[in-house]
């Protein structure tokens, strides 16, 4: 299921709602790979297809690949959903390179995602709070909680990456948090209780953060460079 013929996968992290304890029984399965193309083939024409996707015989997985440089520079730009190759608890591929892109966590993490986080849950409370003044289909309205919640969860862990705290916890919530997840993504949470979280989150951040505001991209080239080399 992990196998790719653009080159060899070194880790896959579970993703999604399950990396994150939030699943329902209607969730599938959904996965983010790394693999690295082969040094000639870089050095030569390129590392060609730097990411793709695929999706396992039962249509219960998901699978996203990207090669090392792409998953690197989405990790240094502050891609949230790239978290679980550092931090998911469930890791199916897990290579001797991959212990080592782990380990090496630290050199990824900066203020970028924790930015990238309030960029996307304050533009979700601003369409769920334009959203009340019109009618919408209950599919449209279904969405939007669904939104609301992984809002919900991100904030959540937005705190656990700039207390420092990250490494320790995890991407999992805890079960109150769990629950207000499911119970915003049912419509059982207001919009203003919403609000106030990010506006308290934004407000802890400025006097807690214990994240640089760059992050280390000498280490990580180095770090690429290392496994790239055992690639011939």
């Amino acid at each position: 299921m992990f196998d790719t013929r653009h080159g060899s996968t070194i880790m896959a992290a579970e993703a999604g709602s399950r990396a994150y304890g939030v699943q329902t029984k209607e969730s599938d399965y959904d996965y983010i790979a790394v693999f690295v193309a082969p040094m000639k083939q870089v050095a030569t024409f390129g590392a060609g297809r730097e990411a793709l996707e695929t999706r396992a015989e039962d249509g219960r997985a998901d699978i996203r690949f990207y090669e090392i440089s792409k998953a690197c520079r989405l990790l240094l730009k502050g891609s949230f959903n790239t978290l679980p190759l550092l931090f998911s608890e469930e890791t199916p591929v897990l290579s001797d390179f991959g212990v080592n892109f782990r380990a090496n966590r630290t050199a990824f993490l900066s203020t970028k995602f924790v930015s990238s986080i309030f960029g996307f849950s304050s533009d979700v409370i601003a369409k769920q709070k334009d959203m009340s003044r019109f009618h919408h289909s209950d599919e449209v309205v279904a969405r939007a909680f669904k939104k609301c919640s992984v809002a919900y969860r991100e904030l959540i862990i937005a705190r656990r990456l700039y207390q420092g705290v990250i490494a320790s916890k995890g991407l999992k919530l805890d079960e109150d948090q769990v629950k207000r997840a499911h119970d915003i993504r049912e419509g059982q949470f207001p919009i203003d209780s919403l609000e106030r979280l990010f506006s308290d989150t934004k407000e802890d951040f400025k006097q807690v953060n214990t994240l640089p505001d760059e992050p280390d991209v000498e280490t990580v080239q180095n770090l690429i460079m290392s496994i790239r080399y055992r690639f011939p």
